[in-house]
């Protein structure tokens, strides 16, 4: 996970968008192996881990369409997403060039990111 410092004191949504991304693939990161996961017994607690997520964004005249979805049965855990590139479907790297282009931007503006 990395952290930024802000020079300055104004909110950006290029940081807003930068947090959104790299959750986004911590998220992918620590759910790709959740259809071996067991399955909470109770019905309220498999509701309570199911999420579903969604964000576009365009850097550059390209646009980046995100989902993302956590489902729990009864015996599975199903976890599904999605990305498109300009209605093109792609994988995780795609998102993860984004992420350091967005990275590049916010240290020319004086931003620092740090590694955690």
């Amino acid at each position: 996970m990395k952290t930024i410092i802000k020079n300055r004191t104004r909110t950006s949504t290029i940081v807003n968008l930068r947090n959104t991304i790299n959750n986004f693939i911590e998220s992918s990161e620590k759910y790709k192996n959740s259809y071996t996961w067991s399955s909470p017994n109770s019905s309220y607690s498999r509701r309570a881990m199911e999420f579903e997520n969604f964000f576009s964004f365009e850097i550059e005249g390209i646009t980046y369409d995100v989902q993302e979805s956590l489902n729990v049965s009864c015996k599975n855990v199903y976890y599904r997403k999605r990305i498109y590139v300009d209605n093109n479907k792609k994988d995780l790297r795609s998102i993860r060039k984004a992420l350091t282009f967005l990275d590049a931007i916010l240290e020319r503006r004086g931003y620092q990111i740090i590694d955690d």
